[in-house]
């Protein structure tokens, strides 16, 4: 019991100094200071695990320290990208995906299947190699809308699903 008060009351006190400190933090917004809270948010961070487990300060400081150190500087790292950086590799997988049936019917157009504007073409008299011009044109012409469809696409979804700060607003998928 006695160490559920003391865990609420630390809890409550960090929490109300964080309030006071975090105010000061965004107004001065110094990457240096920011720098330097990290560090001691990880001293803190590296004390309790140590409190909490029973082990020497003197012989495992150090090493748990610098445990925590790499681990946090591992993903800190991964904080800055911006948001077309963040959603670049999704787009490149909804282009691919929305594009691979596409892909596929023109990697075996002529040989394997022969369309049927080129063939009725054909059929109607006119030269092969005149409608197998106008069969890359079409074919060409719908790629580049589709392209351009997609893009569209996924970029005005993207500035629609997220908030002016990058964030995803929530309620946007279905369960």
């Amino acid at each position: 019991m006695k160490r559920i008060r003391f865990s609420a009351c630390w809890m409550t006190g960090q929490l109300f100094l964080m309030g006071i400190l975090l105010v000061y933090l965004f107004r001065w917004d110094n990457s240096w200071l920011n720098i330097a809270w990290v560090i001691v948010m990880m001293f803190f961070a590296c004390f309790a695990a140590m409190v909490n487990s029973k082990i020497s300060f003197r012989h495992f400081f150090g090493p748990v320290f610098l445990s925590y150190f790499a681990g946090t500087g591992f993903v800190l790292l991964s904080l800055g990208a911006n948001q077309q950086e963040a959603l670049l590799p999704y787009f490149r997988d909804a282009m691919l995906a929305a594009m691979r049936p596409f892909l596929a019917n023109m990697a075996t157009m002529g040989i394997v299947s022969l369309p049927g504007m080129m063939t009725g073409q054909i059929l109607g008299g006119a030269a092969p190699q005149t409608a197998i011009k106008y069969q890359i044109a079409i074919v060409l012409a719908i790629f580049a809308a589709l392209t351009i469809s997609v893009s569209l696409s996924i970029y005005f979804s993207s500035r629609r699903a997220f908030d002016d700060y990058g964030i995803l607003k929530p309620g946007l998928f279905r369960e």
